[in-house]
């Protein structure tokens, strides 16, 4: 009884004691080993077997047998995840047992096992108990063996019934869930090895124009005045190099691939293909290095993103924030210059008018004007031709812009800088475009 119960919180050690180091991408295994009836250090394994699956280490990363290929470090971490979580309550005595082992433990139960260098250990997950949370299991230590009752610590992330939560079978169905992972669920399904890395991106899909990306800015360059969304590029460089798929295939058919709609390139290496059917399938397809990735839509994302999603669309924005008592100039057809101070008080804009006069200022309409210049357009435009002449005149910062509203678009044009802002607003302008609206007492 006592060696069992070393057996089993040692397996614990073993599991808990697995960790994921992202600089190599391999698990490691400390040096902690079993009791005398099951000895060995944990660098001492070999292979680790389940029902459907059989992973080989080779140096420190594991392999799926089936297709001699990387397994997925997350979904190995997942397995021994669970596994540090269970724990034994009890063992069932030999006298108990009698020839019924299989009513605990029946023959075609999920197992897994740990072969080392000079021996096997086997653990073989059987039934639930109906009264509890609990499951027996069996334990094998070469010619050894044990049935234990064993349970799973795990917390529950969902809503359970508190009156039956002590039987609950959730996390026993999750756990044979793990166990039968078959050979294709642990393959590797990230789109970039680990030792590959870029520094830059082209994109050419059927949407768009093609341009190319680093982290310092885009081809074609943003317009005049216009900055980059450096937290976007970063974030958009993370997530290809983090992309994995939803599904990977080894061996497929490219002749029964139809619909190509994106195409990339990292610095000179491609183009990886999109396509969007295979076969009878539809979805996002991609073709990489002889191997065929199936992206979930989101996966898709960035590669048919535009060039302007990396740039700031905005007058106002993360690198030209309003400063305290910033001015802004109103010029109004047949009216005089208006110059507003902006300042700033508890996190709030209050403007108010420079200079000696009875005008009073709608504060209301000046918020949602600035709260629409902060706001990124639809579409930026270059040298974009306006005949329409301005609603009004606006100067803030280094911007000089006229206001124009035609066609259920509100425009933001600045002539010298050959910039114009589109906003596709419908029938009615989410500003005012009076003077009597942003002035009164005039």
């Amino acid at each position: 009884m006592k060696r069992n119960l070393i057996l089993f919180a040692l397996l614990s050690v073993l599991l808990t004691y697995t960790y994921y180091s992202e600089e190599i991408g391999t698990f490691k295994f400390g040096s902690n080993q079993f009791d005398t009836l099951a000895k060995f250090k944990l660098e001492d394994i070999r292979k680790v077997k389940l029902k459907n699956a059989l992973l080989l280490k080779k140096k420190n990363n594991f392999v799926v047998k089936k297709y001699d290929f990387k397994a997925d470090d997350e979904q190995v971490k997942s397995l021994f995840d669970v596994l540090s979580h269970l724990k034994m309550v009890r063992e069932i005595p030999n006298k108990d047992l009698a020839d019924s082992i299989e009513k605990f433990v029946p023959l075609d139960s999920p197992f897994i096992d740990f072969e080392l260098k000079n021996k096997s250990v086997r653990y073989t997950f059987g039934k639930k108990q109906d009264f509890s949370k609990r499951f027996y299991l069996k334990q094998e230590v070469g010619k050894s063996s044990r049935i234990v009752v064993a349970e799973d610590n795990r917390p529950v992330d969902m809503i359970v019934d508190k009156s039956t939560a002590y039987k609950s079978s959730v996390q026993y169905d999750n756990l044979i869930s793990v166990l039968n992972w078959n050979s294709d669920e642990f393959l590797n399904r990230s789109i970039l090895e680990l030792n590959e890395s870029f520094s830059k991106i082209k994109i050419k899909n059927n949407r768009n124009i093609e341009f190319s990306v680093t982290k310092n800015g885009t081809t074609p360059s943003a317009p005049n005045g216009i900055s980059y969304e450096k937290k976007f590029i970063a974030g958009f460089f993370d997530k290809i190099y983090k992309m994995k798929s939803k599904m990977v295939l080894l061996k497929y058919n490219p002749k029964i691939l139809k619909n190509k709609i994106s195409s990339f390139w990292l610095d000179d290496k491609g183009p990886y293909e999109i396509y969007s059917k295979y076969g009878s399938l539809a979805g996002y397809f991609l073709v990489k290095d002889d191997k065929l990735y199936e992206l979930k839509k989101e996966q898709s994302a960035p590669f048919f993103l535009n060039v302007q999603e990396f740039w700031e669309k905005s007058v106002v924005s993360e690198n030209n924030k309003i400063h305290q008592n910033e001015n802004i100039v109103f010029q109004f057809p047949k009216k005089e210059e208006k110059v507003i101070n902006l300042e700033i008080k508890q996190h709030q804009l209050r403007p108010s008018l420079l200079g000696k006069s009875k005008t009073k200022v709608n504060p209301s309409e000046i918020n949602k004007l600035i709260s629409l210049l902060g706001t990124p357009a639809d579409v930026l435009h270059s040298n974009m031709k306006e005949s329409k002449q301005s609603d009004f005149k606006l100067k803030l910062k280094e911007w000089n812009l006229d206001i124009i509203f035609e066609d259920k678009i509100l425009k933001l044009v600045d002539r010298k800088k050959k910039v114009s802002f589109y906003y596709f607003v419908g029938k009615n302008s989410p500003i005012s475009l009076k003077y009597n609206n942003y002035f009164e007492n005039d």
